[in-house]
């Protein structure tokens, strides 16, 4: 991973074919709540806090932005069914 003020670029290391994928805006800031404590819905009221956004668009975006980091195999997904997971190997 390569972070910097206002870009991520995320890169997994077991696969060799795998394009480097770079977060910018609030995707960053979503990356850098991620953690295997949290759910989906403490970071969305977080971003949503900090930001002044409505928590219902922040929980939608956050939700669907997990997603693609989990479908990409870049976010491992959260055991319980409720942690927003941790990021990949």
């Amino acid at each position: 991973m390569t972070d910097s003020d206002d870009h991520v670029v995320v890169l997994r290391l077991d696969d060799p074919r795998c394009e480097p994928y770079m977060l910018q805006g609030t995707g960053v800031a979503l990356w850098r709540e991620i953690d295997d404590r949290r759910s989906a819905e403490e970071i969305a009221r977080v971003l949503a806090e900090r930001y002044g956004a409505d928590l219902a668009a922040v929980r939608r975006d956050v939700l669907a932005s997990l997603a693609v980091l989990v479908r990409t195999g870049l976010l491992l997904p959260g055991g319980d069914g409720d942690a927003a997971g941790s990021p990949g190997q």
